[in-house]
């Protein structure tokens, strides 16, 4: 299996900016075949949706999502019973 980060987690904004993002993806892979997981971070006018959040393995990753949650309200959506 072929993956783009070694360990750890990383954060990509999907739609916005890095300064407004309205969609996040972050990865997080603890080096076995089947510990790939993706989780969301959706932005609207009314709060962020985090679907199927698997938190961060690094604190900068952390930092970002902390901050984009700052404030707002919080919903959360589990699409797998895993979580």
């Amino acid at each position: 299996m072929h993956t783009f980060i070694d360990r750890g987690t990383r954060v990509i904004t999907e739609m916005g900016t890095d300064e407004q993002p309205e969609v996040i993806r972050w990865t997080t892979w603890n080096g076995g075949e089947q510990d790939l997981q993706q989780s969301f971070a959706l932005k609207s006018s009314d709060g962020i949706i985090w679907v199927d959040p698997v938190r961060p393995r690094n604190e900068n990753a952390l930092r970002t999502l902390d901050k984009l949650a700052d404030g707002n309200p919080v919903a959360v959506l589990c699409t797998t019973p895993l979580h």
